[in-house]
């Protein structure tokens, strides 16, 4: 299973995944992101974050995320199929230590869907 290390001040680790219509969660305190591939011919390794979220549990909240993000991503124009999830576990973690670090990341990449 591959990952991608977003932050600029500081690096955290995301696994992937996979593509987000066809996840299946699994883990529970956790900071997710939603990608595209932007260049997906001419760069298709490179993912695009359109969303940083944060979740004390994962599998229970795992369909309200794939439907709300491939909702959102349709009514842009976009294409279910076109996003993909990566997953940085916390166990143990409070939702302030989360949202901590999904503060930051939002600050550090300014993501379409979280403006």
């Amino acid at each position: 299973m591959s990952a991608l290390t977003f932050g600029i001040r500081k690096r955290y680790k995301f696994r992937s995944a996979g593509p987000l219509d066809q996840w299946h969660p699994s883990g529970s305190e956790a900071i997710y992101a939603v990608t595209y591939k932007a260049n997906a011919l001419s760069n298709p390794k490179k993912h695009t974050v359109v969303f940083f979220g944060e979740t004390p549990d994962l599998v229970r909240q795992g369909e309200a995320i794939r439907q709300g993000h491939q909702r959102w991503w349709t009514e842009l124009g976009g294409m279910k199929d076109e996003l993909f999830m990566f997953c940085h576990e916390m166990p143990g973690s409070s939702q302030y230590e989360r949202m901590s670090v999904q503060k930051e990341l939002i600050a550090d990449y300014d993501p379409q869907g979280n403006t």
